[in-house]
C-alpha cells in the first residue's frame, strides 16, 4: 500500500492492492469520518507492487506491476485463471473505474517461461529531465535466478512507456545519496552490490550464456563442411543451443574423419548440456569410441554430468576407473577427490528396500499417514496432519563422506500439501534437505521445489494428480564441511550448494512434510510412495531406541496388526483407530468394534484427535464410526474433511465429498448460524454443479433466510443465476437487493454481484 494525494486536494488517499483468493483488484480509499472509503475499485490479478507516477504535464497515474502468480478458476474462469495479462498498467486515478491509460508487458529471456514474478515497482525521475521513470524487479515463476532481471521503463508520449532489459542487474532500489536529483540506484550483479549514478566507474557487461565461437578445426578442408561448422557456432554464440546441436552432430555424421566425428559429437553434447538435456548429452558422449584422448575427455564429462544429476556414486565409480576427477569437479559438489574415491566403495553402501518386513527401528511419527504396500514394494505415505516428518530412522555415520538418496513418487498433492527427505541432527534441525510443496486452490496448483528453505523450481499450474517420479539427493563433505542437496524429475534436476558446517552426530533420516514451525495443524493431502533408500557412509543404527509403543506403531505400518496390539500397553485414541482400520481392513469387524466401543463415552473435544486419522482412513473407520457416535459423528468429519473440501469446491471430487459429508445439516443436529450458512453455502454449489437444480435452490434459499453474516453476496449470486435459469427474472432482482440491503460494505457486495455478467443487468435495472 501506499499514501498520496492524488487530485490536488490536499488529502492523501490509500492506494492498495488485494490478492488471493478472492478479491484481486486495486482500490482507492478515502476518509469518510472515522472510517475509510472505497473510492475507486479495479481488478487487476495478482499486485505485488504499486507507485504514483508523474507526467510532464503534472498528471498522476497509478503504476501497478500485474504478474502470474495465484491463479484462481472461481475468478478468473479463462485460462491461464489469472487474470489480465502480466505487465505494468497505468491506471487513470480519476473516477470510480480506475481505467487503464497504457499497459506494457514485461519479457525476459527467450528461454524463460511466459509466466512471470513482478515482485518489485518504484517510481522516480533517474535522469533529471522532469519525468519518472519506472523500474520493475523481474522473474520468471520457475526460479531460474539467472534469467532475473530489472527493466526500466521510460516515459513516452502521453502514457506510453518504453520498456528497456537491464540484463544481469537485481534488486534495484531508488535512494538519494548525495542531497540532489536525479536520484541514484542500487543494484546487485551476482553477489557484488553497486550504486549507480553516483560516480564514473562502468559497469561491466552481464555475462552471457552463449558459448564463444570456437576455430575452426584443422582438417576439415571441405567448404560446405565448414560452413555447417560455422553455422552451428554462430547458432550456439546466440544461445540457440537446441537448433545448434542437430547441425553439428550431422557433420559428425558425415565428416568421414574419426577424430573430427568425435570432436564434433563432444561439441554437439556440450550444445544439448547448455540447452539443460543433461542426459541427452550422456549418450551423445558415450558414442564416442576413438581416439583414446577423446574418450578420456568425454568419460570427464559425463562424470561431470552424473555430478550435476545428482548421481554421486555413478560419478565417483567412473572418475576410479578413469584415475581420479579433474579438479573443476569440486565446484560442483563439495567433496575432495579422495572423498570421491570413497563414494564408489561398495562396503559403504546401505540399500532400504521396502518388499518385505523389515527389522530397521523407524520411529512412526504419523501413524495415520504411513503404510508399507508389500505388493508395490514401496512405503506409502499419505494425508497426515502436518507433522513434521511422519517417520524416522536413527543412523550411524562412519565419519567419512556421506550421501543420502530417496525415490518417490508423487501420486496425488493438493492443499499445502508438502513431502521431502531431510537429515536431522542432534539440534533437531534438518542441516540438509530437499522437498516438494503445494500451494493453491480452485483446482489450480502450483508446485515448489525447495533444497532446505530456498526455491530452486517452481511449476505453475500442476493438476494435483498429476504423477511424478522423484528423486532426492544429500550430500556432505566432513573435509570441507561442505553441503549439497539435488531434487530431480524425470526431466529436470536442480541443485544447491549451501554454506559450509560442521555437521555433528547422532544423525536421523525424517522422510514426511518437513513443516516449518508456520505449519498449520490441519490434514494436507498427499500421496506418494517411497520406493528405495540409499545410504552411502550411513547404515541404520545397531541399537533400538524405541518404547515398546512406538515398535508397536512400527509393526502396524508393515500390517502386523496382532503383533502391534500385543505390544501397545497403553494405546492413545490414534492408536485405538489405526488398529480398528487394520482389523477392518482385513474383515476383523467384531475386533475393530471392540477397539472403538470406548469411544463412544468421550466428550466432543476428545474426538477432535480422531480427525487425521478419519481423514486418511475414512473407507474403513467410517461405517464404525458413525452408528457409534450418531449425531456427534458429523462434528468429527467436518473436522477431518471441510476445510479442504471448502477450499476446492470447484473440483467434482470436493463436490460429491459434500454431498456426503454435509448430510447431517438435514437431520436437524444443533450448529452455530453461521457454521450452518458456510455449510450450506457450499453443499448449494455443490448440488448446482452437480445438476440438482432443486436441491441447490432449497440449500441457498436456506441459506439466505437465516440472519447470519456470512458471505450473503456470494449466495446471492448463486441463488440469483439459479432464478434466470427458470425464468424468474423478478425474483432474481429481489434475492440482489436484498442482498445489497444485508450488505455491511455496499460497494464490495456491488463488485461480487457485478463480477457474473448474468446478473449485471438486474443491477443495472430501476
Amino acid at each position: 500500500p501506499l499514501i498520496a494525494d492524488l487530485d490536488g486536494d490536499g488529502h492523501d488517499a490509500l492506494i492498495a492492492s488485494f490478492g488471493a483468493w478472492r478479491t484481486y483488484d486495486v482500490r482507492v480509499l478515502r476518509p469518510r469520518g472515522d472510517a475509510l472509503e472505497i473510492t475507486a475499485r479495479r481488478e487487476t490479478g495478482n499486485v505485488n507492487a504499486l507507485c504514483v507516477l508523474r507526467r510532464p504535464d503534472g498528471a498522476l497515474r497509478i503504476a501497478v506491476a500485474k504478474d502470474d502468480l495465484w491463479a484462481n478458476r472461481r475468478v478468473f474462469p479463462e485460462p491461464p485463471h489469472t487474470g489480465p495479462s502480466a505487465g505494468v498498467y497505468l491506471l487513470d486515478p480519476e473516477g470510480p473505474s480506475l481505467a487503464v491509460a497504457s499497459y506494457t508487458p514485461i519479457t525476459l529471456s527467450p528461454r524463460a517461461a511466459p509466466q512471470l514474478r513482478l515482485h518489485k515497482l518504484e517510481c522516480a525521475d533517474l535522469d533529471g529531465d522532469g519525468r519518472d521513470e519506472l523500474l520493475v524487479s523481474a522473474a520468471p515463476r520457475s526460479v531460474h535466478d539467472d534469467l532475473a532481471s530489472t527493466v526500466l521503463l521510460r516515459s513516452g508520449v502521453g502514457d506510453e512507456l518504453h520498456a528497456l532489459r537491464l540484463e544481469g542487474l537485481r534488486n534495484p532500489v531508488i535512494a538519494e545519496i548525495d542531497g540532489a536529483t536525479p536520484y541514484e540506484l542500487f543494484v546487485q550483479t551476482g553477489e557484488q552490490s553497486w550504486v549507480l549514478g553516483a560516480g564514473a566507474q562502468q559497469l561491466a557487461p552481464a555475462p552471457r550464456r552463449a558459448l564463444t565461437a570456437a576455430a575452426t578445426p584443422a582438417g576439415l578442408d571441405d567448404p560446405a563442411l565448414r560452413e555447417r561448422w560455422r553455422r552451428a557456432e554462430r547458432l550456439a554464440a546466440l544461445g540457440l543451443f537446441e537448433v545448434a546441436a542437430p547441425v553439428m552432430l550431422d557433420l559428425a555424421g558425415i565428416v568421414g574423419v574419426p577424430e573430427l566425428a568425435s570432436r564434433f559429437t563432444a561439441r554437439a553434447a556440450e550444445y544439448v548440456a547448455r540447452a539443460g538435456d543433461e542426459r541427452r548429452a550422456i549418450e551423445l558422449l558415450a558414442r564416442i569410441q576413438e581416439p583414446w584422448s577423446a574418450v578420456r575427455r568425454a568419460s570427464d564429462e559425463i562424470a561431470a554430468l552424473l555430478l550435476r544429476l545428482g548421481e554421486l556414486r555413478a560419478a565417483a565409480i567412473r572418475w576410479r576407473e578413469l584415475g581420479g576427477p579433474p579438479p573443476e569437479a569440486r565446484a560442483i559438489v563439495p567433496f575432495r577427490g579422495d572423498e570421491l574415491a570413497a563414494l564408489a566403495d561398495p562396503s559403504r553402501v546401505h540399500a532400504i528396500e521396502f518388499a518385505r518386513a523389515s527389522e530397521l527401528p523407524w520411529t512412526v511419527v504419523d501413524t495415520a499417514a504411513v503404510v508399507r504396500d508389500p505388493a508395490r514394494r514401496t512405503l506409502r505415505v499419505r494425508s497426515g496432519d502436518a507433522a513434521p516428518a511422519a517417520l524416522s530412522l536413527p543412523l550411524a555415520w562412519d565419519g567419512g563422506p556421506l550421501v543420502v538418496t530417496v525415490e518417490l513418487t508423487i501420486e496425488h498433492i493438493e492443499y499445502g500439501g508438502s513431502i521431502g527427505v531431510g537429515l536431522r541432527d542432534a539440534s533437531g534441525r534438518w542441516p540438509l534437505s530437499a522437498r516438494v510443496a503445494t500451494v493453491g486452490g480452485s483446482g489450480v496448483f502450483e508446485r515448489r521445489w525447495f533444497c532446505a528453505d530456498h526455491w530452486v523450481r517452481i511449476d505453475p499450474d500442476v493438476p494435483a494428480e498429476r504423477a511424478e517420479h522423484v528423486t532426492i539427493t544429500l550430500a556432505y563433505s566432513p573435509a570441507t564441511s561442505g553441503r549439497r542437496c539435488f531434487i530431480a524429475s524425470e526431466d529436470d534436476t536442480h541443485g544447491r550448494l549451501a554454506e559450509p558446517l560442521a555437521l555433528a552426530g547422532p544423525l536421523f533420516l525424517d522422510i514426511g512434510a518437513l513443516a516449518g514451525s508456520g505449519a498449520v495443524p490441519e490434514p494436507t493431502v498427499v500421496d506418494a510412495t517411497v520406493s528405495r533408500v540409499e545410504l552411502i557412509g550411513l547404515s541404520p543404527g545397531d541399537a533400538d531406541p524405541r518404547s515398546p509403543d512406538e515398535r508397536a506403531r512400527a509393526l502396524l505400518i508393515e500390517g502386523r496388526v496382532d503383533e502391534a496390539r500385543t505390544l501397545l500397553d497403553t494405546p492413545t485414541l490414534r492408536d485405538r483407530a489405526l488398529l480398528a482400520a487394520a482389523f477392518a481392513e482385513r474383515g476383523r469387524w467384531s475386533d475393530a468394534h471392540a477397539l472403538l466401543t470406548p469411544l463412544a463415552r468421550l466428550d466432543d473435544e476428545a474426538l477432535v484427535e480422531l480427525a487425521p486419522v478419519l481423514a486418511a482412513r475414512a473407507r474403513e473407520l467410517s461405517p464404525l464410526l458413525e452408528p457409534l457416535l450418531a449425531a456427534r459423528y458429523l462434528a468429527l468429519e467436518q473436522r477431518a474433511f471441510t476445510v479442504p473440501t471448502l477450499m476446492h469446491y470447484h473440483e467434482r471430487f470436493a463436490q460429491e465429498l459434500i454431498l456426503r459429508s454435509f448430510a447431517g445439516l438435514d437431520r436437524g443436529d444443533p450448529l452455530d448460524p453461521e457454521v450452518a450458512f458456510t455449510l450450506l453455502l457450499a453443499r448449494g454449489r455443490a448440488r448446482r454443479q452437480l445438476g440438482d437444480l432443486a436441491g441447490a435452490r432449497a440449500d441457498l434459499q436456506r441459506a439466505l433466510g437465516s440472519d447470519a453474516r456470512g458471505d450473503v453476496s456470494s449466495a446471492a449470486a448463486e441463488l440469483a443465476q439459479l432464478l434466470l435459469h427458470h425464468g424468474e427474472p423478478d425474483a432474481a432482482r429481489a434475492v440482489l437487493n436484498d442482498a445489497l440491503a444485508r450488505a455491511t460494505d455496499r460497494r464490495d457486495a456491488e463488485f461480487t454481484l457485478e463480477r457474473v455478467a448474468a446478473l449485471r443487468p438486474l443491477l443495472s435495472a430501476p
